[in-house]
C-alpha cells in the first residue's frame, strides 16, 4: 500500500481508494465550522440523520447529550461521489492539519469523554511496528491527541446554546 517511506500513510489509503475518509459520517463542531469557514470553504457540511453505526452510545454519555440535536440529527461534513468526504483528495485531506475537524485530527485514535483507548484496527497504521512513531511523524503525537480531544469535548459541550446560529449559517 505504502510506495515509498516518505509517503504519508492517508494518502496511500486515498489513493487505493480505501479510506477512513469514505462512507463516514464526520461530525463537526460549531468551532470547526467556524475554522473551515475562515479558510475559504463555504457548503461543506448539513445537519443529517445517523446511520445505525453512528447512533448514540451508553459507552459515551456527552457525544449522545451534546452532539445529537432533539430531532436526532447532528451536524456532519458531506460527502461526495462514492461517499467520500468533501475534502478527501488523491493525496489525502484539502485541510491543513490545523484546521481539520477535531474528529479528523484525533482518529485513528479512539476515545469517549473520558478516555483515549487506543488506535483503530480499521487504520492500517495500527497494524505497523512503529505505529506510534509514524502517527508523531504526521502530527499525531499522544500529546496532541490529549488536547484535541479535551477540545473536541469543550466544543461540543456548547452545542446547546450555539445550535441555532449555525443552522441559520448552514440554510444561508
Amino acid at each position: 500500500m505504502i510506495n515509498s517511506a516518505h509517503e504519508i500513510p492517508c494518502a496511500a489509503c486515498a489513493k487505493d481508494n480505501n479510506s477512513c475518509c469514505q462512507d463516514v459520517e464526520v461530525y463537526v463542531t460549531v468551532n470547526d465550522v467556524i475554522r473551515i469557514s475562515k479558510a475559504g470553504y463555504v457548503n461543506f457540511f448539513s445537519f443529517e440523520l445517523p446511520s445505525i453505526i453512528y447512533a448514540p452510545s451508553c459507552n459515551d454519555p456527552s457525544w449522545g447529550k451534546y452532539v445529537f440535536h432533539p430531532d436526532g440529527s447532528r451536524r456532519i461534513l458531506l460527502r461526495k461521489e462514492e461517499k467520500k468526504c468533501f475534502f478527501l483528495a488523491e493525496n489525502g485531506c484539502l485541510l491543513p492539519l490545523a484546521i481539520r475537524p477535531l474528529v479528523c485530527r484525533i482518529y485513528p485514535y479512539l476515545f469517549t469523554d473520558k478516555e483515549i483507548s487506543g488506535i483503530s484496527n480499521f487504520c492500517p497504521i495500527s497494524r505497523m511496528a512503529d505505529s506510534r512513531r509514524i502517527l508523531e511523524r504526521m502530527g499525531m503525537a499522544v500529546e496532541n491527541i490529549k488536547r484535541w480531544h479535551a477540545q473536541l469535548y469543550r466544543e461540543i459541550e456548547r452545542e446547546e446554546w450555539e445550535r441555532v446560529g449555525v443552522r441559520e449559517l448552514a440554510a444561508e
